[in-house]
Protein backbone atom coordinates (compact mmCIF):
# COMPACT_ATOMS: atom_id res chain seq x y z
CA UNK A 1 0.00 0.00 0.00
CA UNK A 2 2.89 2.86 0.75
CA UNK A 3 4.10 1.92 -2.98
CA UNK A 4 7.13 -0.22 -2.28
CA UNK A 5 7.82 -3.65 -4.07
CA UNK A 6 6.42 -6.41 -2.43
CA UNK A 7 8.63 -9.34 -2.59
CA UNK A 8 7.73 -11.23 0.71
CA UNK A 9 4.93 -13.46 1.84
CA UNK A 10 4.49 -15.49 4.80
CA UNK A 11 0.81 -16.85 4.16
CA UNK A 12 -0.83 -19.31 6.51
CA UNK A 13 -1.58 -22.56 4.51
CA UNK A 14 -4.79 -22.11 2.43
CA UNK A 15 -4.51 -18.06 2.56
CA UNK A 16 -5.10 -16.08 0.71
CA UNK A 17 -8.70 -16.79 0.14
CA UNK A 18 -9.41 -16.63 -3.24
CA UNK A 19 -13.43 -15.16 -2.52
CA UNK A 20 -12.63 -11.84 -3.54
CA UNK A 21 -13.95 -10.26 0.11
CA UNK A 22 -10.88 -11.45 1.72
CA UNK A 23 -8.81 -8.29 0.87
CA UNK A 24 -7.05 -7.69 3.82
CA UNK A 25 -3.70 -9.52 5.67
CA UNK A 26 -3.65 -10.05 9.26
CA UNK A 27 -0.10 -10.87 10.90
CA UNK A 28 -1.45 -14.78 13.34
CA UNK A 29 1.32 -16.89 15.20
CA UNK A 30 1.70 -19.41 12.12
CA UNK A 31 1.74 -16.52 9.30
CA UNK A 32 -0.63 -14.48 7.43
CA UNK A 33 -4.62 -15.00 7.09
CA UNK A 34 -6.76 -13.06 4.86
CA UNK A 35 -9.45 -11.29 6.37
CA UNK A 36 -12.71 -8.42 5.16
CA UNK A 37 -11.38 -5.52 5.30
CA UNK A 38 -14.48 -4.17 6.93
CA UNK A 39 -13.67 -6.51 10.02
CA UNK A 40 -12.84 -4.77 12.74
CA UNK A 41 -8.98 -5.89 14.34
CA UNK A 42 -5.87 -4.73 16.00
CA UNK A 43 -3.57 -2.85 13.21
CA UNK A 44 0.28 -2.29 13.05
CA UNK A 45 1.64 1.11 11.13
CA UNK A 46 4.53 1.67 9.85
CA UNK A 47 6.33 5.06 9.94
CA UNK A 48 9.16 6.97 8.86
CA UNK A 49 9.82 7.89 12.27
CA UNK A 50 9.11 6.37 15.93
CA UNK A 51 8.31 9.64 16.86
CA UNK A 52 4.35 9.97 18.68
CA UNK A 53 2.48 7.81 20.52
CA UNK A 54 3.85 4.77 22.35
CA UNK A 55 0.14 3.22 22.22
CA UNK A 56 -2.78 3.70 20.05
CA UNK A 57 -4.50 6.99 21.35
CA UNK A 58 -2.89 6.89 24.65
CA UNK A 59 -4.41 10.55 25.22
CA UNK A 60 -8.23 9.53 25.17
CA UNK A 61 -10.63 6.43 25.87
CA UNK A 62 -11.98 5.13 22.69
CA UNK A 63 -16.28 4.59 23.39
CA UNK A 64 -18.05 3.30 20.36
CA UNK A 65 -17.13 5.01 17.45
CA UNK A 66 -15.89 8.22 19.53
CA UNK A 67 -12.71 9.03 21.09
CA UNK A 68 -12.82 11.13 25.10
CA UNK A 69 -10.21 13.50 26.28
CA UNK A 70 -10.62 14.80 29.69
CA UNK A 71 -8.41 18.02 30.02
CA UNK A 72 -8.49 19.04 33.73
CA UNK A 73 -7.25 22.65 32.54
CA UNK A 74 -10.08 24.63 34.22
CA UNK A 75 -12.10 26.66 31.49
CA UNK A 76 -15.90 28.22 31.37
CA UNK A 77 -18.23 27.03 28.48
CA UNK A 78 -17.11 28.79 25.68
CA UNK A 79 -13.55 28.61 26.11
CA UNK A 80 -13.62 24.83 26.78
CA UNK A 81 -15.81 24.37 23.91
CA UNK A 82 -13.13 26.81 21.46
CA UNK A 83 -10.45 24.58 23.13
CA UNK A 84 -11.88 21.03 22.27
CA UNK A 85 -12.76 22.64 18.91
CA UNK A 86 -9.21 23.81 18.03
CA UNK A 87 -8.06 20.18 18.72
CA UNK A 88 -10.42 18.66 16.02
CA UNK A 89 -13.40 18.08 18.29
CA UNK A 90 -16.30 19.52 20.41
CA UNK A 91 -16.79 19.32 24.02
CA UNK A 92 -18.61 15.67 24.65
CA UNK A 93 -22.26 14.68 23.96
CA UNK A 94 -23.26 11.56 25.59
CA UNK A 95 -25.59 9.38 24.33
CA UNK A 96 -26.61 6.38 26.58
CA UNK A 97 -26.32 4.83 29.87
CA UNK A 98 -23.22 2.76 28.67
CA UNK A 99 -21.36 5.46 27.02
CA UNK A 100 -21.37 7.03 30.23
CA UNK A 101 -20.41 4.32 32.56
CA UNK A 102 -17.17 3.69 30.12
CA UNK A 103 -16.54 7.61 30.01
CA UNK A 104 -16.89 7.66 33.58
CA UNK A 105 -14.68 5.43 34.56
CA UNK A 106 -12.21 6.95 32.13
CA UNK A 107 -12.35 10.14 33.94
CA UNK A 108 -12.09 8.29 37.51
CA UNK A 109 -8.69 6.74 36.04
CA UNK A 110 -7.76 10.35 34.94
CA UNK A 111 -7.38 12.77 38.58
CA UNK A 112 -11.85 12.36 38.83
CA UNK A 113 -12.02 15.86 39.43
CA UNK A 114 -15.30 16.69 41.34
CA UNK A 115 -16.70 19.20 38.05
CA UNK A 116 -16.15 18.23 34.69
CA UNK A 117 -17.77 20.26 31.88
CA UNK A 118 -19.56 18.73 29.18
CA UNK A 119 -21.44 19.67 25.94
CA UNK A 120 -24.91 20.58 27.32
CA UNK A 121 -26.16 23.78 26.86
CA UNK A 122 -29.81 25.50 27.08
CA UNK A 123 -28.71 28.53 26.06
CA UNK A 124 -31.06 29.22 23.10
CA UNK A 125 -33.39 28.47 25.09
CA UNK A 126 -34.34 28.06 28.67
CA UNK A 127 -35.08 23.90 29.02
CA UNK A 128 -34.41 22.78 25.41
CA UNK A 129 -30.89 21.02 26.11
CA UNK A 130 -28.59 20.75 22.78
CA UNK A 131 -25.11 19.68 22.82
CA UNK A 132 -22.57 21.93 21.67
CA UNK A 133 -21.28 18.91 18.55
CA UNK A 134 -25.10 19.16 16.85
CA UNK A 135 -25.83 15.47 17.73
CA UNK A 136 -29.45 14.44 19.41
CA UNK A 137 -29.91 15.16 23.07
CA UNK A 138 -31.29 11.98 23.48
CA UNK A 139 -30.03 10.63 27.02
CA UNK A 140 -30.07 12.28 30.29
CA UNK A 141 -28.52 11.27 33.47
CA UNK A 142 -29.55 14.86 35.95
CA UNK A 143 -28.95 14.85 39.66
CA UNK A 144 -32.28 14.91 41.39
CA UNK A 145 -33.88 18.18 41.52
CA UNK A 146 -32.13 19.04 37.90
CA UNK A 147 -31.76 20.57 35.67
CA UNK A 148 -33.77 23.20 38.13
CA UNK A 149 -34.50 26.09 35.77
CA UNK A 150 -33.71 28.95 38.20
CA UNK A 151 -32.86 32.20 36.66
CA UNK A 152 -29.17 32.70 36.43
CA UNK A 153 -28.27 29.57 37.54
CA UNK A 154 -27.03 28.03 34.52
CA UNK A 155 -27.11 27.15 30.86
CA UNK A 156 -24.28 24.38 30.88
CA UNK A 157 -23.93 20.68 32.12
CA UNK A 158 -21.38 19.49 34.54
CA UNK A 159 -21.22 15.92 35.77
CA UNK A 160 -20.21 16.14 39.16
CA UNK A 161 -19.34 13.17 41.26
CA UNK A 162 -22.18 11.88 44.06
CA UNK A 163 -20.23 11.86 47.27
CA UNK A 164 -17.67 8.57 47.06
CA UNK A 165 -20.14 6.67 45.57
CA UNK A 166 -18.24 6.75 42.39
CA UNK A 167 -21.28 7.58 40.31
CA UNK A 168 -21.46 11.05 38.65
CA UNK A 169 -24.95 13.12 37.81
CA UNK A 170 -25.43 15.86 35.77
CA UNK A 171 -25.88 19.53 37.24
CA UNK A 172 -26.89 22.89 35.67
CA UNK A 173 -24.43 25.24 35.78
CA UNK A 174 -23.69 29.03 34.24
CA UNK A 175 -21.58 29.15 31.23
CA UNK A 176 -19.02 31.20 33.39
CA UNK A 177 -18.40 28.53 35.92
CA UNK A 178 -14.44 27.09 34.92
CA UNK A 179 -13.95 23.40 35.66
CA UNK A 180 -12.38 20.79 34.15
CA UNK A 181 -14.01 19.63 30.45
CA UNK A 182 -14.08 16.76 28.22
CA UNK A 183 -13.90 16.44 24.83
CA UNK A 184 -15.15 14.11 21.88
CA UNK A 185 -13.60 13.53 18.73
CA UNK A 186 -14.53 11.32 14.82
CA UNK A 187 -10.60 10.31 15.38
CA UNK A 188 -7.78 10.42 17.89
CA UNK A 189 -6.89 13.20 18.82
CA UNK A 190 -3.43 14.83 19.19
CA UNK A 191 -0.81 12.94 21.52
CA UNK A 192 -0.71 16.05 23.81
CA UNK A 193 -4.17 17.33 25.01
CA UNK A 194 -3.62 20.41 27.05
Amino acid sequence: MDGSENNFANWKESYPKGDGDNNAALLCSSGWRSEKITKKNRFICEADSCEGNAEPCAQAVEVGDKFFGLIREKRNFDAAEGACQALGGHLASIHSASEESAINQYIKANGNPTDVLIGGTDSASEGNWQWSDGTPFDFENWKSGEPNGQPGDGDAVMTVKNGGSGKRYWRDRSTDAAAAFLCVFDTCPPSTLP
